[in-house]
C-alpha cells in the first residue's frame, strides 16, 4: 500500500491556519517565506511533503544568500544575513509543523539552521552541556552549585531575565502532586510550567538554605546570596548566568556565549509552539500588565510544550 501524499501547498496553508493568533505582519512574513520555499521545491520537482529531505532543505538554505534571477520570486541582490537567518527559522518551523502532523519522518536539527553567508554572531548557538546540566538531578550539589543550577533552569524553563530571577519569591512556586510545579508571579498573566527535575533543583536548594538558616519565610526570595538570606540583586543574577556561560566557552569553538542563549535554547529546541509561549510571556513582562489579550490559545500551553521538550532533551542525551 502506497504512502498517502500531502501537498506542500496544503501543508503550508494548515501551518498558516495554526498561526491565526499571530500578528498580521508575522502572518505576512510566514506566508511569504512559505511561498518562496514552495517555489524552490517546485523547481526541483518536489510537490509533496513526504518527498522533502533534509538535503533539499539545506539546499534551500544555501540558496538564500544568493541572487535568484530565474525563479518567480526574483531578487537582484542576495538576502542580508539577518533576513536569511529569519527565512531559515521560518522554514524550520514549517518543517517541524509537518513533522508534528506525521507528514515528515525527519525533523530539522538546530545545527543545520545556518547557511553560507551568515554572520556567525547572528546564528543561534546552543550552550554546550546545557541539556545535561538541566537534566542532572543535582542530588550531590552544594549550595553554590545548586543555586547556579536553579538560576540557569529559571532562565531556560521560564525565559526569566536576571531582574525577574531576583524578584521571584518562594511563594511563587506552586507544587503539583506529580512533582512538577508552576511559577505564578505578580507580573505575568501566564503561569510558567516547571518540570519535576527543575522543581527538584529548587526544593534541594531550599533544603540547603533551611539547613543553614532555619525555616524560610513565605515571602523569602527564591534565590539568595551565597551563605546569606539576602535577596539576590539583578546584577548578581546576571553574573551567575554569565559565570555559567563563561565556563562553557572553552567548549564553544571560539565564540562567547551570551546569557540570552540559555533562554533562546528553550524556543529553539521546543519549536514554534515554545516560541509563541515564551514570546507571549516576554510581551507580558515588557508591559508588566495582566491582560487576557496576551493569553495563548489552549493548544499552545506550557504543559504540552514542557512535556514534549523534556522527552526530546532526554532522547538527545541517550543518542549522544
Amino acid at each position: 500500500m502506497s504512502e498517502e501524499r500531502t501537498s506542500i501547498l496544503y501543508a503550508a496553508n494548515r501551518w498558516l491556519d495554526a498561526g491565526a493568533h499571530l500578528s498580521a505582519a508575522a502572518r505576512t512574513a510566514y506566508g511569504g517565506e512559505a511561498k518562496r520555499f514552495i517555489e524552490h521545491l517546485d523547481a526541483a520537482g518536489i510537490r509533496d511533503v513526504q518527498s522533502i529531505t533534509e538535503p533539499h532543505w539545506l539546499g534551500y538554505l544555501a540558496d538564500l544568500p544568493r541572487c535568484r534571477p530565474i525563479t518567480g520570486t526574483r531578487r537582484k541582490e542576495a538576502l542580508k544575513p539577518s533576513s536569511a537567518l529569519q527565512a531559515a527559522r521560518l522554514t524550520r518551523a514549517f518543517l517541524r509543523f509537518c513533522w508534528t502532523q506525521g507528514w515528515l519522518r525527519w525533523v530539522p536539527s538546530i545545527g543545520s539552521q545556518r547557511c553560507d553567508g551568515f554572520d556567525q554572531s547572528e546564528a543561534f548557538r546552543m550552550p554546550p552541556g546545557l541539556v545535561e546540566f538541566l537534566l542532572d538531578p543535582g542530588d550531590g550539589d552544594g549550595e553554590d552549585e545548586s543555586r547556579s543550577r536553579c538560576v540557569v533552569g529559571l532562565a531556560f524553563w521560564g525565559g526569566f531575565r536576571p531582574k525577574e530571577i531576583a524578584q521571584l519569591k518562594g511563594r511563587d512556586l506552586v507544587l503539583a502532586a506529580d512533582g512538577s510545579g508552576v511559577l505564578r508571579t505578580e507580573w505575568r498573566a501566564e503561569e510558567v510550567v516547571m518540570p519535576a527535575v527543575a522543581v527538584k533543583h529548587l526544593t534541594h536548594y531550599a533544603g540547603l538554605r533551611v539547613a543553614r538558616a532555619g525555616r524560610l519565610a513565605r515571602e523569602a526570595a527564591l534565590i539568595v546570596r551565597l551563605g546569606s538570606e539576602t535577596p539576590l540583586s539583578a546584577g548578581a543574577a546576571w553574573r551567575l548566568l554569565r559565570e555559567w556561560t563563561d565556563a562553557q566557552t572553552e567548549h564553544a569553538e571560539g565564540y562567547r556565549l551570551s546569557t540570552r542563549a540559555i533562554r533562546e535554547t528553550h524556543a529553539q529546541l521546543a519549536g514554534v509552539d515554545a516560541g509563541d509561549y515564551l514570546g507571549a510571556i516576554e510581551r507580558q513582562t515588557a508591559t508588566r500588565q495582566r491582560t487576557t489579550r496576551l493569553t495563548l490559545p489552549r493548544q499552545v500551553g506550557g504543559q504540552r510544550v514542557t512535556a514534549d521538550l523534556l522527552s526530546k532533551m532526554a532522547a538527545s542525551i541517550g543518542a549522544s
